[in-house]
């Protein structure tokens, strides 16, 4: 079988047993597809390194998941997904100020996505700076009104700032 055709029947397999939560089932696939010495255009392989990151990150292997994202960002550094995948991974270890950096970095490339100012609130909401948690929640709010979890965050910092 062609090398790059592998490549991709194994990254959309260990896509799709990711989705459904079979988590090292799917690590070990894509560990496979990247071991293959083949042409695979950047793009391909950012969403690779991406994977292969919140897979890890799902197994809570933090270290082993922050290294592919960085890969990540290094292959795309426009790219806001690889910052936000690594801001939310550096909050789940409490790098709490790394995050922040990244979740600046997302917000840069990409303002108008309210996730981005969603993950900064809850950083801001770790850092105890209440203010700024509530002004993130505020702009998520205003970029998509229906996203509860920004109202849950801006709450619970509303109710920390009294």
């Amino acid at each position: 079988m062609n090398k790059t055709l592998e490549f991709n029947r194994l990254f959309e397999k260990a896509d799709d047993l990711c989705d459904r939560q079979a988590y090292q089932i799917a690590l070990d696939l894509i560990n496979t597809a990247l071991s293959i010495d083949t042409f695979i255009s950047q793009k391909r392989l950012f969403e690779a390194y991406l994977l292969r990151g919140d897979i890890r990150i799902h197994l809570k292997k933090y270290a082993c998941g922050i290294s592919d994202f960085k890969e990540a960002i290094k292959i795309d550094p426009q790219s806001p997904r690889g910052f936000r995948l690594r801001g939310c991974a550096l909050l789940e270890i409490k790098q709490v100020d790394d995050s922040m950096r990244d979740f600046d970095e997302a917000i840069k490339l990409e303002p108008i996505f309210y996730v981005n100012f969603y993950n900064r609130g809850l950083a801001n909401f770790f850092l105890s700076e209440y203010e700024s948690a509530i002004s993130d929640c505020n702009e998520s709010i205003r970029l998509n009104p229906s996203y509860s979890e920004s109202f849950s965050l801006r709450g619970s910092s509303k109710y920390n700032l009294d």
